[in-house]
């Protein structure tokens, strides 16, 4: 429930700031305090504080259970969301503008603020206040935009929700795209404004973000934010600094040089993918982990189609209702997850042109035309699969609750049954893909760059994972010194071998179990080699590679059953002791 906050006193405290306060400050919306400072509370002056840092933003600062906005930001946001304006002592003659929505509900008042295209930066109490000396130390943990909202209840799951990053340098402009729900990044050049409009249609952008000269280059600005809703915001020169970006970026992709990211070509896409990712940064306030990659394109790779043939084509929206219904991607539409129907969009939007991939693609088809039961049996491990790519993003931004933890647990059941039928088909593209589902490689990638420990069982499954992954077995004392130096990114231990007193806490904190064994002995003594006095992690991460049917899960009961009983009698024992 909305406070009531209604009294007509209040509505004309209101109406009298915005003539006498207001006036001196007309030339923006959200200056967020007024002229007169010095005689502002104690609690008000740290508002004024940090709304000065995030003065291009609605401040949603915390007060309990509400989000409360203050002199002009009440005044915006109390006519974009409909809410009452009423007012707030805070040391002024007359009381300041005030409105607030409960906490629990925000979300919803946010999302209608981004859809106006505003800025919210979300200022949260980050102590307890019981505790607290004072006034409650609280900080801007997130600002939310449109192109960086997580929200899944207020995006289209079909459709991805991309920022795009502009630099216009002389006769060129680099351009990055990112959809930080999905983790997807993409970087290209482009020589002409018509070839960067046709990238901007083709996206469809729910926000980009330029340098000055971009908007002084030609492109119709005021036609993206009519006709197509995008939010377009220049930031400061100091944003697009060559170097300031390669070391931005540098320092995100844990890489020595940009030429390993297959990136060291484009000179202005480094520039505009290095202003996103300072722009992510300072925004969402975390490391962003999930966007662990970025790929260059070609616009030339792909069939280009300008603006108005898209519009006529209706390719993924009918020409008058712009609606999905009618369109070609509706006819076609036949997937059975969100992420395959961002996929199937993608295809769409953006035709191959080359023989050979165009062949590829048909050659992946044919089969699954033509194996029919496999077909279905893989629609069918499809249908009940969450949104992964979404998933992950709100567990890297710590926001997953217990239901979508659940979905992403019952959504990676359905991975090992899809992998072992696609073992089955023939046609490269299919490989590539029973390739990909891996889940030690995606658990190695997941560490991104920190070390793990694989724990195994049989010879030939070692030399198997030799094969495939830069790896070195924990086997002398010189392998022990290197491990805990940080020196072995992948190691390999045998649980036979890894006995009382061998000392790894110092080199990682995560194990891999890729195959589980008899003896609950072996299981926990190989983990205390890094749960142990001494780990520099609070925690130690234990990961079981087990397909669902299979011997491992039978294994994984039995351990199970043994540590309860082996538990059970211990406290029987120091009962006894006791007594």
């Amino acid at each position: 429930m909305e406070k009531t906050r209604n009294t007509e006193e209040e509505k004309k405290m209101g109406q009298k700031w915005v003539k006498e306060e207001h006036k001196a400050s007309t030339s923006r919306v959200n200056t967020g305090f007024p002229v007169n400072t010095g005689k502002l509370s104690p609690m008000m002056k740290e508002y004024v504080k940090t709304k000065e840092e995030y003065s291009d933003c609605i401040l949603f600062y915390r007060l309990g259970d509400f989000y409360e906005m203050f002199f002009d930001d009440a005044l915006t946001a109390s006519k974009e969301l409909e809410i009452t304006l009423t007012g707030k002592d805070c040391g002024l003659e007359e009381r300041a503008p005030m409105c607030g929505v409960p906490f629990h509900a925000a979300e919803t008042y946010i999302n209608r603020l981004i859809e106006k295209g505003y800025k919210v930066a979300i200022c949260e109490q980050v102590e307890d206040p019981k505790k607290a000396k004072g006034l409650v130390k609280r900080e801007v943990v997130r600002i939310v935009t449109p192109g960086t909202t997580l929200d899944t209840m207020s995006l289209d799951e079909s459709k991805n929700n991309y920022l795009m990053s502009i630099v216009s340098i002389g006769e060129h402009f680099g351009c990055a795209i990112a959809d930080i729900t999905t983790g997807d990044c993409f970087l290209t050049e482009l020589d002409k404004p018509q070839k960067l409009l046709d990238e901007i249609n083709k996206f469809t952008p729910a926000e980009i973000i330029c340098n000055d000269a971009f908007l002084l280059s030609g492109v119709d600005v005021e036609d993206l934010k009519g006709r197509l809703g995008i939010c377009v915001f220049a930031l400061d020169p100091w944003c697009f600094d060559d170097q300031l970006c390669q070391e931005t970026l540098k320092e995100h992709f844990h890489v020595g040089n940009l030429e390993g990211l297959g990136i060291g070509d484009y000179d202005s896409g480094i520039i505009a993918s290095g202003a996103l990712f300072l722009y992510l940064k300072e925004t969402q306030k975390t490391a962003l982990s999930h966007m662990a990659s970025i790929r260059p394109y070609s616009a030339e790779k792909y069939m280009l189609i300008d603006s108005s043939s898209r519009r006529n084509l209706e390719l993924v929206e009918t020409m008058r209702e712009k609606q999905k219904r009618g369109s070609l991607l509706w006819v076609l539409d036949k997937t059975r997850t969100a992420m395959g129907a961002r996929t199937l969009r993608k295809f769409v939007e953006q035709p191959l042109i080359d023989k050979n991939e165009i062949n590829r693609r048909l050659d992946a088809v044919e089969e699954l035309k033509e194996q029919a039961i496999s077909r279905e049996e893989i629609r069918e491990y499809l249908s009940p699969v969450y949104d992964l790519e979404r998933l992950i993003t709100k567990i890297t931004y710590g926001s997953a609750n217990p239901r979508d933890l659940t979905a992403f647990k019952s959504s990676l059941e359905m991975l090992p049954p899809i992998r072992y039928i696609l073992e089955e088909m023939k046609v490269p593209l299919l490989q590539e893909i029973y390739e990909d589902l891996d889940a030690l490689e995606d658990l190695l990638e997941a560490q991104n760059g920190k070390p793990a420990l694989i724990a195994y069982w049989y010879k030939h499954e070692r030399d198997s994972i030799m094969q495939r992954f830069d790896c070195r077995e924990i086997k002398t004392n010189a392998d022990i010194a290197d491990w805990n130096k940080g020196k072995i990114p992948v190691a390999l231990i045998q649980p036979s071998s890894a006995g009382h007193g061998l000392n790894l806490q110092s080199g990682g904190s995560t194990i891999i179990w890729y195959t589980m064994p008899w003896s609950l002995e072996l299981y926990q003594q190989t983990n205390a080699r890094l749960w142990r006095q001494g780990q520099q992690s609070r925690t130690v991460v234990i990961h079981h590679l087990v397909s669902a049917g299979t011997i491992d899960e039978d294994i994984m009961k039995v351990l199970k059953m043994k540590d309860k009983t082996q538990a059970a009698m211990m406290r029987a024992v120091k009962a006894r002791g006791k007594a």
